[in-house]
């Protein structure tokens, strides 16, 4: 099978596949500092688990189900997993790795405003905590929360809800989280000490959104959003106990953003016209040029962070998956 930078038509750069025949976007999570868990869905529709272990790909393991979506998975503690995906009955189903083995498949229980059409997002802040957040297609984002062994009901947080809700851990105890309105505006809401907070829009005047958010936090507890805007140009938001105004980073995107925090700063990763895949870094709070990391990426890439690197994992035009692993300086 060919690399990716040749698939790309540029043979310098360090595309490597990963291999496979995939029908959506790929989803990857880090369990621990030398183990890594890639997961799509397959021409059968089943999910697929791909591990890699010190540098070691496994083979590709399939996880069994039929599904509408990319499964979204965290890992709340060392080397477990809690996968979340949704069914062709457009239901949300959960399964879970100990380390050892998979429970398989499970319902999460009660209605979350009708048939489910996009991937949930769950977050964790301890290993006894999950909080799932996702949009219903009555338009309204639903949260449901599980401490220890014990579920929540899901709860109503917000409708008129165009994008599915991307939520970030701030702090023990506080989550926060964006989604674009049936406005078309950017809307914030903050999840603290179990209070739902009620959504804000971002921006004081009209700011036209599209797409799916990225919220990301720094070690400031800053919160920094990124979202297509007009032209369908990337911008860029701060909250630092308010949020900046927004700020077009140029270019045009096909896909929505992807971003990463690091002790060096922030990078944002779009797909352009031309199908490439571009970074834009912002470093002592100034934004450098974009610059291509060749592609004909046939989805947003999906980021794995290290404290000093990234490692992006996008499909390929032969609807493989291909990775490129990126310092961060």
């Amino acid at each position: 099978m060919a690399r990716y930078g040749e698939l790309m038509g540029d043979s310098r750069r360090g595309w490597l596949s990963c291999g496979g025949t995939w029908v959506t976007e790929p989803h990857v999570v880090i369990l621990d500092a030398d183990h890594l868990a890639l997961f799509v869905v397959g021409t059968d529709h089943a999910t697929y688990v791909r591990w890699r272990n010190g540098g070691e790909w496994g083979e590709w393991e399939s996880l069994g189900g039929t599904f509408i979506t990319t499964p979204f998975a965290l890992s709340r503690a060392a080397g477990q997993l809690d996968v979340f995906g949704v069914s062709h009955e457009h239901a949300i189903l959960r399964n879970i790795y100990d380390g050892q083995a998979w429970t398989g498949w499970q319902p999460l229980h009660g209605q979350a405003g009708g048939l489910t059409i996009a991937s949930p997002r769950a977050v964790s802040w301890a290993p006894d905590r999950v909080d799932v957040f996702v949009r219903g297609t009555d338009l309204s984002v639903y949260h449901k929360s599980q401490v220890g062994e014990v579920w929540s009901n899901w709860r109503r947080r917000g409708h008129m809800m165009i994008s599915p809700p991307h939520v970030a851990v701030v702090r023990p105890g506080r989550l926060d989280v964006v989604a674009v309105s049936a406005d078309s505006l950017l809307y914030h809401g903050t999840y603290l000490e179990d209070a739902w907070t009620g959504w804000q829009s971002t921006a004081e005047e009209s700011f036209t959104a599209y797409g799916v958010p990225r919220l990301v936090v720094d070690a400031d507890q800053r919160l920094h959003t990124f979202v297509l805007g007009e032209g369908r140009a990337v911008f860029y938001q701060c909250w630092d106990g308010e949020w900046s105004y927004p700020v077009s980073l140029e270019g045009t995107a096909t896909r929505s953003p992807t971003a990463a925090v690091s002790p060096d700063g922030i990078d944002v990763f779009v797909v352009g016209e031309d199908s490439t895949v571009w970074q834009r870094s912002q470093r002592q709070d100034r934004w450098g040029p974009w610059r291509s990391l060749g592609g004909s990426a046939f989805s947003r890439p999906s980021v794995a962070q290290w404290e000093h690197e990234v490692e992006l994992f996008a499909l390929g035009r032969d609807s493989a998956v291909y990775s490129l692993r990126l310092p961060l300086s």
